[in-house]
């Protein structure tokens, strides 16, 4: 009885922007485990890294490289568009990092048009679909490759972070004796006609968390010594 009890507060915990049942799966290692899975190391491939319970469907979409000046904006669910080689910031998030990129497929040949998606928590260790004035997406962002794979954007450094404690999952993780913190990373799907979809994250090489990421998302090869490269 308290198994079912606890998965009916799991499902009432959960809202369009929060996913608690993602969340429950991530911390008992379901997700990890289930992208093991599902998709296999591929040699002279970018490995695969778990979703995570902040993805959203209302990220801005801009169409080219940040070398090129391109302004060709699309945007999704009429938010503002997030130029192209620009801040997919708002003010005031975190110190900027510029990242830029190259899609290329296993045998080094570059991907045009690749649509690139991108997320991360601002340095106070939150997404913004925990600020309860959130209006529109933040620190998130689509892109596409240009004819050469290449693309880029301005986000900030990443920090460490706690998923929420606050609901069952927390209330799990304390029990268990388990914190509840997550190593500083940044989100990336990249998919392309043709491909399979890659769900990825990247990590800063030297954060304490590292070894015991609290949803089991590290990987050697996704941790970065210095710049983020994909």
């Amino acid at each position: 009885m308290n198994s079912i009890q606890f998965l009916t507060q799991v499902g009432q915990t959960s809202t369009p922007i929060r996913q608690e049942f993602i969340l429950l799966s991530d911390v008992l290692g379901v997700s990890a485990l289930v992208d093991l899975l599902n998709t296999p190391a591929i040699p002279g491939a970018t490995a695969n890294s778990v979703l995570g319970p902040f993805h959203t469907d209302d990220a801005p979409l801009s169409k080219c490289s940040v070398n090129i000046g391109c302004r060709e904006i699309f945007f999704i669910h009429n938010y503002p568009p997030v130029e192209n080689g620009e801040s997919i910031a708002s003010e005031g998030r975190g110190k900027y990092l510029y990242i830029e990129g190259r899609v290329l497929d296993t045998d080094g040949n570059p991907v045009p048009d690749a649509l690139i998606e991108t997320w991360q928590a601002d340095e106070t260790g939150l997404y913004d679909t925990q600020y309860a004035d959130r209006d529109g997406p933040d620190l998130r962002g689509l892109l596409k490759t240009d004819k050469d794979g290449k693309y880029g954007y301005r986000a900030v450094v990443p920090e460490a972070y706690p998923i929420p404690g606050d609901g069952p999952v927390g209330e799990l993780l304390v029990t268990l004796n388990r914190h509840n913190m997550r190593p500083a990373h940044i989100h990336i799907t990249v998919d392309a006609p043709g491909y399979r979809k890659l769900t990825t994250a990247l990590y800063p090489e030297g954060n304490v968390y590292l070894r015991s990421d609290c949803v089991f998302g590290v990987k050697e090869s996704l941790v970065v010594v210095r710049g983020f490269f994909l």
